[in-house]
């Protein structure tokens, strides 16, 4: 398992190991048989486009992708929430993808 994280824990004389699957998103957007957006949701996506460190994500895995529904409305862009989570912890590392009908994007760190 490349795409997974690991924890390990020892209690008595066992040593108990849980893998933790790292998830991909594969995003498709279109309009009028136009793609404007078809890439993959991932560390390497993250860390590229919004210029953080590779390992910054490292004890992290992909939990949720969802669209911003209170922007539906807005013809003019796409909002999609991507969020990350420590396993076993409450820390989660949010980030907003904007696509525009041009075909852009931004993703920004929320």
């Amino acid at each position: 398992m490349e795409s997974a994280y690991l924890i390990s824990e020892k209690k008595d004389s066992l040593n108990y190991k849980t893998y933790y699957r790292n998830s991909l998103a594969d995003v498709v957007v279109s309009r009028n048989t136009k793609k404007l957006f078809n890439d993959t949701i991932s560390k390497t996506f993250i860390s590229t486009y919004t210029k953080t460190p590779p390992n910054t994500l490292d004890q992290y895995i992909l939990t949720s992708v969802w669209l911003d529904d209170k922007d539906l409305p807005n013809p003019e862009h796409l909002k999609l929430h991507i969020e990350y989570c420590k396993p076993e912890h409450k820390a989660c590392l949010t980030y907003l993808l904007t696509i525009t009908t041009a075909g852009t994007f931004t993703l920004e760190k929320q």
